[in-house]
């Protein structure tokens, strides 16, 4: 059986291709491609649960995982399994080797999107601070990100197990702008279908909080877990609105974090793409008086209804607890 296997980059719309397909099984279904309804926790809409499974040497439940999607995939009569996990780029060489040796004696085809590493490396340090329940110092943010630009590594690592032919290059800066009927389109779905589809579903998005309200945040422990994330993210776009403020600090950061000799895109194969990812971001004008006056007036009312929401948990946790006590 064909096994199309999408391991990411992260922050290169996995999410969106991965709640598309969550989505439209049955869209995928009719072009004989089987999107596995059952997920392993904690990951409700992809893979990536396999990944981390191997890392952890469950070998036995991955492989347990494998043989019933396959089995459910042969009964409805696909012709293809499709999986998504971005955690997948982030296997180390054994942890490959170990993974497709489960699914020998199928075709199978990695597609992997590279995103610019100016922008994704904005968007990752965004991604870690809002992910971890403790801050980290801002030099290992930093150094976790700078792992993560070594394209010529992440392509190496799966060539090492697979044939050039069977890993597909993406370059998501020239997709991203019709990303999902450009990806299902591999699947021979024809990209007005995938347009017409695309209307009638909920949109997958990852809105994020500012750069700079966000290091606020994250450097006084305001959000410990992803679960409060989301509810200040939620309170955050109330504020601010859906598009969110940005502060001219995203190429600011961006260059310091790609210092010349940090990422890797030295593979032959990234060739193509190598302007592309490595374009250099816009320089910012700056802000005018009344767009910082404006950012600091919202940025007091989020912190004003930011303060009563916690003062009410702290109160509702506290009262809780006073009864739990008595019983």
């Amino acid at each position: 059986m064909k096994i199309y296997l999408h391991i990411g980059t992260h922050k290169t719309g996995t999410t969106a291709i991965q709640s598309f397909a969550t989505f439209n099984r049955e869209l995928l279904a009719e072009y004989g491609v089987h999107w596995p309804k059952e997920r392993l926790k904690p990951h409700s809409k992809q893979h990536s649960s396999l990944a981390l499974l191997m890392r952890a040497g469950e070998d036995k439940k991955v492989k347990a995982y494998l043989d019933r999607a396959l089995k459910d995939a042969k009964a409805s009569g696909a012709e293809s399994l499709f999986l998504s996990g971005e955690a997948f780029s982030h296997l180390d060489s054994p942890n490959i080797s170990r993974f497709l040796a489960m699914l020998e004696g199928h075709d199978v085809e990695v597609i992997l999107f590279f995103r610019n590493i100016y922008s994704y490396s904005v968007s990752a340090l965004n991604q870690q601070m809002k992910s971890s329940e403790k801050l980290l110092p801002l030099t290992s943010l930093v150094a976790v990100t700078r792992t993560h630009l070594n394209y010529t590594g992440l392509l190496s690592r799966w060539e090492e197990a697979l044939s050039p032919e069977q890993i597909q290059l993406r370059n998501y800066e020239d997709e991203k702008k019709n990303l999902l009927p450009r990806f299902f389109n591999r699947f021979g779905i024809p990209a007005a279908k995938t347009k017409d589809w695309m209307s009638d579903e909920p949109r997958a998005q990852n809105a994020s909080i500012d750069l700079v309200t966000q290091l606020l945040l994250t450097g006084t422990g305001a959000n410990k877990t992803m679960r409060s994330y989301l509810d200040t993210r939620d309170l955050y776009a109330g504020v601010f609105g859906d598009a969110g403020f940005k502060f001219p600090v995203d190429s600011l950061v961006a260059e310091a974090i790609c210092q010349p000799g940090v990422a890797d895109l030295s593979h032959p194969r990234l060739a193509p793409f190598k302007d592309s990812l490595m374009k250099e971001p816009r320089k910012s004008a700056g802000l005018s008086d009344d767009a910082i006056a404006d950012y600091f007036e919202k940025l007091g009312q989020f912190a004003l209804q930011f303060a009563k929401e916690k003062r009410s948990k702290g109160k509702k946790s506290g009262f809780l607890k006073k009864i739990k006590d008595k019983f």
